[in-house]
């Protein structure tokens, strides 16, 4: 039985960026019905929570697998070579159902709207697993649905029982549509990574970040894109406040290398406030290069990065 330090639980998808170099009105990229558009750029490249995460975990030094569900065609190829060349296991399940596919619309302000079809990642059954094949210290999971979210129910408990450590990542549509079985995770959860709006939609007191941590076992982070984030242990609060020299050519993706990076510095250092730094160079590394993997940090260079310029850190009692 082969051993790692985090196994990954979430979809693996190939992502297609569309750049037309429209410009976004109101919040909102919009197309003339019956319009033909050019395309500026068009990249491939392999995406999903779980495969993105994965990357991350493995290029800064930690033994990582990935748990999901994909196809059996061309894309579900390009999702394996990819996960070969980060140095990732898949310990997932193959199907003939059809791999999850991404098309990333682009604006000229870097915004971006995303179509996305999960497919056989919303498939993923807790009886299809071999959970013999592999020894896990933490699972990671990524936002699921369908049968892949009643998967991670019932692994939260598996792993509990079986002492592994779990960081959690949930979805707004999870959140949203499925809170009480979200909550059952929680209980279950050792580190908790939300963005404020998901916080918001999970606790109603305005001190959403202790009644948070009330309903998990560990960490609370919470992270508001250019503000930075806020991390909490039931004692001290860390507040981060993002380099603002940094940039943005694309977004994809950058919560997947701010999570995984921050549970990276967590196993290897056990301190917070590398942690949160490692997540947040590691975003920051992620936005300046189209791709959802593209940009990700080494160990050694995430540390140099944090000697050189490293992120504003302030701590308080709480």
């Amino acid at each position: 039985m082969k051993k790692y330090d985090v196994v990954t639980v979430g979809s693996g998808v190939v992502d297609v960026f569309v750049d037309t170099g429209m410009k976004g009105t109101n919040g909102k990229i919009c197309y003339a019905i019956g319009e033909k558009i050019p395309i500026k750029h068009l990249n491939f490249s392999t995406g999903g929570g779980g495969t993105n995460t994965a990357a991350s975990f493995s290029k800064l030094g930690l033994k990582t697998g990935f748990l999901g569900k994909i196809g059996d065609g061309h894309n579900a190829g390009i999702i394996l070579r990819d996960l070969k060349k980060f140095g990732v296991d898949f310990l997932g399940v193959k199907s003939k159902l059809h791999t999850g596919y991404s098309i990333v619309l682009d604006s000229r302000e870097n915004d971006r709207t995303i179509f996305t079809y999960k497919g056989a990642g919303e498939a993923l059954r807790f009886g299809e697993i071999d959970k013999k094949a592999f020894n896990t210290k933490w699972f990671y999971f990524t936002s699921m649905n369908d049968e892949a979210f009643e998967t991670q129910v019932k692994l939260a408990g598996y792993a509990f029982n079986k002492g592994i450590r779990l960081a959690y990542n949930p979805g707004m549509s999870q959140i949203k549509d499925r809170l009480s079985e979200v909550k059952s995770i929680l209980k279950f959860t050792n580190v908790l990574i939300v963005n404020k709006q998901e916080a918001m939609a999970l606790a109603h007191k305005k001190d959403f970040i202790k009644e948070l941590k009330s309903m998990t076992m560990g960490v609370v982070c919470v992270t508001d894109g250019k503000n930075g984030c806020s991390v909490y242990d039931g004692e001290v609060l860390i507040s981060v406040e993002a380099h603002k020299n940094v940039k943005c050519v694309e977004r994809t993706g950058a919560g997947d290398a701010f999570g995984a990076g921050f549970v990276s510095g967590l196993i290897r250092t056990g301190d917070l406030e590398k942690a949160v730094q490692v997540g947040s160079l590691n975003a920051e590394g992620v936005i300046q290069i189209p791709g959802a993997k593209n940009g990700i940090l080494s160990w050694s260079s995430a540390m140099r990065k944090m000697r050189e310029n490293p992120v504003k850190v302030v701590k308080r009692v709480y």
